[in-house]
């Protein structure tokens, strides 16, 4: 997913951190 999808579930920081890190959403 990009990153404005992200910003739609309003993902904190440190979850994005971890998304980022694993290449997918956590949620």
């Amino acid at each position: 997913e990009t990153r404005e999808d992200l910003k739609g579930k309003r993902i904190s920081k440190e979850e994005t951190k971890a998304i980022e890190a694993t290449g997918a959403p956590t949620i």
